[in-house]
């Protein structure tokens, strides 16, 4: 590789010239990178369009779960005392309830032993709570009573173990019933007399007694093995908490309607909105006429009535039950309409939304969405414009490439142009040297010449 220096010779900056030309040669080059700029903004506005319709579809296929509208909740007006859960097959109802005891597990302590106590020789323990199964826990002679504790809780399911230390002298085990009620004793089967008496279980402690839960409901009076109480009240559970009065209320849930219902005109929004932005003067999407009809057909399959009147409520249009179209396109939700719509013919709101039983009408919900999946399905519209979006890019990256291979070639083609230009004059120069150097000698010498001769 040679070493060349630019206007050495001939005083010109040939690799600022050469910059300069191809600059301009470079033009044709940015044009098509902006061009692929701007379809790359294009194709990510359609990305964004295909992602919001996709979040609105899922939205509303929300709204086509008849569970939705069945979905009952229950509230207490104490929760410290009591709450309450309910199942699809609750009934709206109000429930006074007033708890007597709580259910308890049964609780007892072994005697003190010191806190250097370990057991002499090994043996069985056998537990067992209430008529449940015998439980057999395996204790090694030599153990600490920490390590005893250890033992029952790693091989019985239905007892636990703790160790206090009640003075900092002495250790008591502790022994607790997992299940709640009265039946929920804990027992010692047959375990040997030596074994209980090394533990200082011969006569344990009771700490607490097992019991069960004892309530009113509604002014029955009502007890449970445990503090949750699911076959009471069809439906209902209800979990007690602490002695005292509460009321229950078990009522429709409109408000996972409504957040349903409000999350479908939010969303619908932001795509239109979004849709507007992309289409306005100067934007990306200015005057696209696909993006133009497929809001409108969104926003149609949303807004136009049904049909005749098949809900049963009068219902065959958003507007019905709050939901209007804004001066700017939008949708706005009056709630206060949507919920007393709601509490009035729940059903009717459904069927708005849903398909007719006998298939003859398609719902809001299933209308839009029916819609969108023909713009959103893999062979659908949107999916074409991405797929053309991405050949025009190709396209033009590959003329890039191309022109880019011609330029590069006339850069090395002006660049030895230069080479051979510095060449030819360093030539000329050294000729013109030479030849100056022989008029020099020449006269000289004539110089010389004429002066012998004087």
């Amino acid at each position: 590789m040679s070493i060349y220096f630019s206007g050495i010779i001939s005083g010109i900056d040939t690799e600022e010239l050469i910059r300069q030309l191809m600059n301009i040669e470079r033009r044709p080059i940015r044009l098509m990178q902006q061009k692929v700029s701007r379809i790359e903004e294009q194709q990510s506005a359609w990305r964004d369009v295909n992602t919001r319709l996709s979040n609105l579809e899922t939205k509303l296929k929300d709204l086509l779960d008849a569970n939705l509208y069945s979905a009952m909740k229950a509230s207490s007006s104490d929760e410290k005392v009591a709450t309450a859960s309910v199942r699809s097959s609750g009934v709206p109802a109000t429930y006074t309830l007033d708890v007597e005891r709580l259910a308890q597990n049964h609780v007892m302590a072994g005697g003190p032993l010191a806190k250097d106590w370990t057991l002499q020789a090994g043996g069985t323990l056998e537990l067992q709570v209430g008529d449940g199964d015998v439980e057999t826990i395996t204790l090694q002679a030599g153990a600490s009573l920490h390590e005893v504790a250890k033992a029952i809780n790693e091989q019985a399911k239905n007892v636990r173990a703790s160790v206090v230390n009640v003075d900092g002298e002495n250790l008591r085990l502790v022994l607790e019933g997992v299940a709640t009620g009265e039946k929920a004793t804990i027992a010692f089967a047959e375990t040997d007399e030596e074994l209980l008496g090394e533990l200082g279980l011969t006569n344990p402690e009771e700490l607490q007694k097992a019991q069960d839960a004892r309530f009113t409901l509604n002014g029955l009076v009502i007890t449970r093995s445990t503090n949750e109480i699911s076959d009471a009240i069809e439906g209902v559970t209800f979990t007690l908490r602490a002695v005292g009065a509460t009321t229950i209320t078990v009522s429709q849930d409109l408000d996972g309607i409504v957040d349903k219902i409000k999350a479908v005109v939010d969303q619908y929004n932001s795509f239109y909105t979004f849709s507007q932005e992309k289409l306005a003067k100067d934007a990306v999407l200015q005057g696209d006429s696909a993006l133009i009809q497929l809001v409108s057909r969104v926003r149609s399959a949303l807004t136009e009535p049904v049909g005749s009147d098949w809900t049963g409520g009068g219902l065959n249009q958003l507007a019905l039950i709050g939901i209007t179209t804004t001066r700017e396109g939008t949708l706005a939700l009056d709630e206060t309409v949507l919920r007393e719509k709601l509490a009035e013919d729940p059903l009717a709101v459904q069927r708005l939304f849903s398909v007719k039983e006998d298939g003859g009408i398609t719902g809001v919900a299933q209308r839009a969405v029916d819609l969108i999946q023909q713009y959103t399905r893999s062979s659908g519209l949107i999916s074409s414009r991405q797929n053309m979006y991405r050949s025009m890019i190709d396209d033009i990256n590959d003329q890039i490439d191309s022109l880019e291979l011609r330029l590069q070639r006339r850069e090395e083609t002006m660049r030895a142009q230069f080479i051979r230009m510095e060449q030819m004059l360093a030539t000329l120069n050294a000729q013109a040297t030479a030849l100056a150097g022989q008029l020099a000698q020449i006269s000289a010498i004539a110089a010389g010449g004429g002066s012998r001769g004087g």
